[in-house]
């Protein structure tokens, strides 16, 4: 969901539910940074672990998520992502 949220577009795709699950179960985790460039690589890297096909390569529970996330940036400083603009 957070992927979605910032990219404004779903990580994984398919024409159909047995591509869009084979991609979910099988296909390497997408970019964040190369759906949003100005998301912080903190970022991305934690949604990229919340993405990963192991268990244990993931973050246990919210409580580490929480966490994690207090740690990081979402967009890189200065930067608010697709549309944003600096006021005059």
């Amino acid at each position: 969901m957070l992927y979605e949220l910032v990219s404004g577009r779903a990580p994984f795709t398919g024409s159909n539910p047995e591509e869009l699950l084979n991609k979910h179960l099988y296909g390497s985790i997408p970019s964040l940074q190369a759906s949003e460039r100005n998301c912080s690589a903190e970022f991305a890297a934690l949604v990229s672990r919340m993405l990963a096909k192991e268990p244990g390569e993931r973050l246990a529970n919210m409580h580490e998520f929480l966490i994690e996330f207090n740690r990081c940036m979402v967009y890189r400083a200065g930067l608010r992502g697709r549309g944003s603009r600096k006021k005059a």
